[in-house]
């Protein structure tokens, strides 16, 4: 669910109903769709004609209540992620692989994430592909880590926890994300 602005400015998006998610959760309302997702309970996932409800506050302080039901549930996830440190990746700046997803959808994209809040430093690094493109093509299977230089460090520190994510998403914007975890030596 995401909103965009119109003649009023949301401010915040709150789902309040539907099955096997923990209510009320704030789900955010950031123009760059950067929504939040919630943890379905005991590993539930959505299926196809689920309805959820949410409240949408704008800028002036109105609210409105919007329904969505689920059209289609992408579950083709990317697979045997690994972050390597051959080259041309190294221990603090691992080239990023991963396998295509086992039954993938007919058109779909990659995204690739890797973020870290331990240490006291927190590392944030979310890449798509160019500043132009609708994402990652499917052919590509690997990435540099910070290929772009958006990268909140340039290198990872060794001996700390990151978790990193490849995320498919179809042409429709279905999403399937797989996550694991990567600690530089």
């Amino acid at each position: 669910m995401s909103l965009t602005w119109g003649i009023k400015r949301p401010v915040a998006v709150i789902l309040v109903s539907g099955p096997n998610v923990p209510v009320p959760f704030d789900m955010g309302a950031d123009p760059q769709n950067n929504e939040q997702t919630p943890t379905f309970l005991n590993g539930a996932i959505p299926e196809v004609g689920d309805t959820y409800l949410f409240q949408a506050v704008f800028s002036d302080g109105s609210t409105q209540n919007i329904s969505a039901s689920v059209g289609a549930v992408l579950n083709s996830f990317a697979q045997n992620l690994v972050a390597s440190s051959n080259a041309p990746g190294t221990s603090i700046v691992p080239l990023l692989t991963w396998g295509a997803p086992a039954s993938p959808p007919t058109s779909y994209t990659y995204s690739v994430s890797v973020s870290s809040e331990t240490g006291g430093a927190a590392l944030n690094w979310f890449y798509d592909g160019s500043k132009h493109s609708p994402g990652i093509p499917s052919s590509q299977t690997s990435v540099l880590f910070d290929v772009d230089g958006s990268a909140s460090s340039a290198s990872l520190t060794s001996k700390t926890l990151y978790n990193w994510c490849v995320t498919a998403t179809d042409a429709n914007g279905n999403s399937a994300q797989f996550v694991t975890n990567y600690t530089p030596q």
